[in-house]
């Protein structure tokens, strides 16, 4: 239950946001890791570990921290019961499964970048303060982003304490060197995927965690080092990586390591009616999430500019994250439908909503093909040539062009421009 009722857990499963599969990779890790610190000379634990860690890493780097600690673990668990250059080949067997499953991502990115991971998205994400302060002010930090409040007195009142403690190592709570995208702020609890977080969750973890160190006997060594564990691998995420105000997304795998934890915690200090209660709870809290999600809801409210998924159009749906981009994705598709315009080029930032542009013009057709228009970047020597567009669609591009591929300027919306030899009417 209180894996099920996690929100951002409700959200991801009907999200494009992967970290709930990178989570699942992360607790397979650790459920091998309990089986090696039973028998650590079995292979097939290491290669369904090998496995596991090598998926996690392929689909999300996030999930390294809380992988490598429970990897860690099970090294340990191995040379524990023998210590001897044959015990270390199951280890050495799970490491190869790792490589094998991330070499061709990998060199692609070395022979593409120069490095495994590409070097703009680093400088955004990775921290740039190696100290004990960081750590302190990313892991406060980021356990504030589950415990915003419907009350903006509450959340100042988190803000001011969270700036103290900061005041006190002579840190910013926003300083850009710990910091991406947005300033340090706690927010109330929202339905937007993006920024979900897990109050009741985060609670029950902060309480179990003084029931582990109070009842450690009592719950055994097992039940304190997996914990330890996860908390650990929480930690060396609040290391490694920046805080930013969309993150709460990235903590999922804690959440979910944190789980077993939390429940022997629990029945170990109450009863079994405290517990279902509990779990009831944890029902009753989560209904807003599982039901009336804004951009995607089962029961719409006031927040929610669209219907319920049951009734609402499939083209008005795609937009419910995206609706500035409703106007230009819908004006262009249309002109590019009537001009029977197949071979498209498009030049759009990073992190546009590129799916759209799919979807409008009604891929998968044979008769369309759209290709990245790509200059100046590591990328470009993937580009395909020869490919001449009768159309480009143009996002952020300067002012002063007047012409692309050829193709002089048809029509612009905001920072949206389509570059197209014109059509009759």
């Amino acid at each position: 239950m209180f894996v099920a009722t996690t929100p951002m857990a409700i959200v991801e499963a009907s999200s494009t946001m992967n970290d709930i599969v990178a989570a699942l990779w992360a607790l397979i890790v650790a459920a091998e890791c309990l089986w090696l610190w039973k028998d650590g000379t079995r292979a097939s634990t290491w290669a369904f570990l090998g496995l596991a860690a090598g998926l996690g890493l392929l689909t999300k780097p996030i999930t390294v921290p809380y992988i490598a600690v429970f990897a860690l673990l099970a090294v340990i668990g191995t040379l524990r019961l023998r210590l001897s250059l044959r015990a270390l080949a199951p280890v050495a067997l799970g490491g190869m499964l790792v490589l094998t499953i991330n070499t061709g991502h990998l060199a692609r990115s070395m022979a593409t970048y120069g490095s495994p991971l590409e070097a703009s998205q680093v400088s955004v994400h990775a921290n740039r303060l190696w100290d004990p302060r960081a750590l302190v002010s990313n892991a406060i930090r980021n356990v504030s982003l589950h415990l915003g409040t419907p009350s903006g007195y509450v959340n100042k009142a988190l803000v001011v304490g969270i700036e103290a403690i900061h005041a006190v190592m002579d840190l910013s709570p926003s300083d850009p060197r710990t910091t991406a995208h947005k300033d340090f702020e706690v927010k109330s609890p929202t339905k937007i995927e993006t920024r979900v977080g897990n109050p009741l969750q985060m609670l029950l973890i902060l309480a179990a965690g003084v029931v582990l160190i109070a009842r450690r006997r009592t719950l055994g060594i097992q039940v304190v080092v997996f914990g330890a564990a996860a908390v650990a691998g929480f930690l060396l995420y609040s290391f490694l990586f920046k805080w930013q105000l969309f993150g709460s997304r990235y903590h999922l795998p804690f959440f979910i390591l944190m789980a077993p934890v939390v429940s022997l915690a629990l029945e170990s200090l109450v009863s079994s009616r405290v517990v279902l209660a509990t779990g009831v709870l944890l029902t009753a809290a989560c209904l807003p999430w599982l039901l009336s999600l804004e951009d995607r809801p089962l029961i719409a409210t006031g927040a929610s500019d669209v219907r319920s998924v049951l009734l609402e159009r499939r083209e008005k749906l795609y937009f419910a994250n995206a609706r500035v981009l409703a106007t230009p994705i819908a004006e262009v598709s249309g002109r590019l439908l009537a001009a029977q315009c197949g071979h498209v080029g498009l030049a759009l930032s990073g992190n546009s909503a590129e799916y759209l542009w799919w979807a409008m013009l009604g891929a998968p057709r044979e008769d369309l093909q759209l290709e990245w228009l790509v200059s100046g970047t590591p990328s470009a020597v993937y580009r395909k040539e020869p490919f001449q567009p009768c159309a480009v669609i143009c996002e952020g591009c300067p002012e002063a062009w007047d012409e692309v591929r050829g193709l002089p300027l048809a029509w612009k919306y905001g920072n949206v421009r389509l570059f197209m030899e014109p059509t009759e009417n």
